[in-house]
């Protein structure tokens, strides 16, 4: 890594509890309770060069992954100069970045012996889905009131693509009624939103939803998949059964994570949007460069935007066409699980919290999702929610002066939570709102999550603790 702003990744994070002969090389899939630290493009290159590094050393030493020195594999990683302490002057970003793709590369082929298994995710060419957008665009010919919504990350909240899209509608509808609503919240992938769709979606009665979360799907695949499953799930439960489109964008690079999304879409017949692929066209032509439709290697700036849009628009007037309104397919079972099609988030009032807590209104823009929280930063102070469900977890604020708690279900061994996050340094701008699941696969049956706020963290400006809300797979609370 870069000398300025590192932080140590134990070895053991790469090396899965279960299975040996098997090193997690892609940051993303490594064992960690903030994946979306190790999300971005230095850090899972990062992450691969030392998991690659050690999948040589084990090699060339005839030891499995599990009983590798580490020390012998900081020694070499140090003699390529891939630690943040190997000596010399600063380097440049750009310096780092090319450093770690070519080390990456070389340790992963000396690993492989020189021969690297193309085992990368082929999706079917000729996919062709079984759903449409004709019984919405029925609907609206007829004058009805329509919503449209969006959910998925940062590329997609805001004034995005997505609002454009509906805007679209509207001045090809001139006097309809057509309202969008912004769904979509920066950071989270799907097995966040799974459990605030029951409470921020769902009562918007949506009409159609485009869901774009091929960027942020950095949990293992089948967490994915089970989360998508639950939010679909619950969106065609409704009486409406809105259409759903997915949409897929990307990074600088056209990276995405297609096979942590596009099998279950595709599992349901849902129409799909590649907007990432409809820029690399204008990039190959040399219509535009990356630098001009966006200001990082992720976000689109609006004319980044306004050609993601135009990738749905099109896609848009083409379903437009349908004259009459085509019955619906019926819904299948779930791609990966029925777990998550119940998920929910209690409010605070299903909490019995102790007088230290305070109901607080939340700070700044996280009160588009949240409307009242308990807070305190008083050392002792507790609470405790019973529930009957599968999955206990909290939904919470994280921001710089975010504090530990200690937790445990039905009076079990007690765990530390820390909720300082390191990216979040010191910038009191950022306040992050997100699910902390605990506990999954809970016996059916009541269970007690009882929490206890701990004395401050030395890395922290304070010790506070926000809770928003109790995450359950079963809205039974007692």
């Amino acid at each position: 890594m870069c000398r300025a702003d590192s932080f140590d990744l134990p070895y053991r994070c790469l090396v899965p509890r279960l299975v040996d002969g098997l090193l997690m090389g892609a940051g993303r899939s490594i064992s960690t309770d903030n994946p979306s630290l190790l999300r971005v493009m230095a850090h899972t290159m990062v992450v691969g060069q030392g998991a690659g590094t050690a999948a040589a050393v084990a090699a060339k030493t005839g030891a499995s992954p599990r009983q590798v020195s580490i020390a012998a594999v900081q020694a070499e990683l140090r003699r390529q100069g891939g630690l943040a302490e190997t000596p010399g002057g600063s380097v440049t970003t750009r310096e780092c970045w090319m450093k770690l793709r070519l080390m990456g590369l070389f340790a992963l082929l000396l690993a492989c012996g020189g021969a690297v298994a193309d085992e990368a995710y082929k999706p079917d060419p000729n996919y062709a889905p079984t759903r449409n957008l004709s019984r919405f665009f029925a609907k609206m010919r007829e004058g009805k009131p329509v919503v449209v919504m969006a959910m998925g990350g940062s590329v997609t909240e805001g004034k995005s693509w997505a609002a454009m899209s509906a805007e679209w509608l509207r001045k090809q509808n001139p006097g309809g009624q057509i309202y969008y609503v912004d769904g979509a919240y920066g950071g989270t992938p799907p097995w966040q939103t799974v459990y605030r769709a029951r409470r921020d979606i769902l009562p918007h009665h949506p009409d159609l939803v485009f869901i774009e979360y091929a960027v942020n799907s950095y949990d293992p695949k089948p967490r994915c998949w089970l989360a998508e499953d639950g939010i679909i799930q619950q969106l065609l439960s409704q009486p409406q059964k809105p259409e759903i489109v997915f949409v897929y964008v990307g990074t600088k690079t056209g990276q995405r994570d297609l096979e942590a999304v596009q099998p279950v879409v595709r599992h349901y017949g849902f129409p799909e949007v590649d907007a990432r692929a409809h820029l690399q066209k204008k990039i190959d032509a040399g219509e535009v460069k990356w630098g001009d439709v966006a200001g990082d290697d992720i976000h689109p700036n609006q004319r980044g935007h306004e050609i993601y849009a135009e990738a749905v628009t099109t896609f848009l007037r083409q379903e437009s066409e349908y004259k009459e309104a085509t019955p619906a397919p019926p819904i299948p079972a779930p791609f990966k699980g029925a777990e998550l099609t119940t998920a929910t988030i209690l409010p605070i009032s299903s909490i019995k919290a102790s007088r230290e807590w305070k109901v607080t209104v939340p700070p700044k823009w996280t009160g588009r999702f949240l409307d009242e929280m308990y807070a305190t930063d008083q050392t002792s102070a507790t609470m405790t929610v019973t529930a009957n469900t599968t999955v206990m977890g909290l939904y919470l604020i994280q921001t710089t002066d975010s504090g530990q708690i200690e937790w445990s279900i039905d009076g079990g061994e007690a765990k530390t939570l820390d909720l300082w996050m390191a990216w979040l340094g010191h910038n009191k701008e950022i306040l992050f709102v997100r699910n902390f699941i605990l506990a999954e696969g809970l016996p059916r049956g009541d269970h007690t999550l009882t929490i206890k706020v701990l004395p401050k963290s030395s890395k922290s400006e304070g010790n506070w603790v926000r809770i928003g809300g109790i995450c359950v797979t079963n809205p039974k609370p007692y």
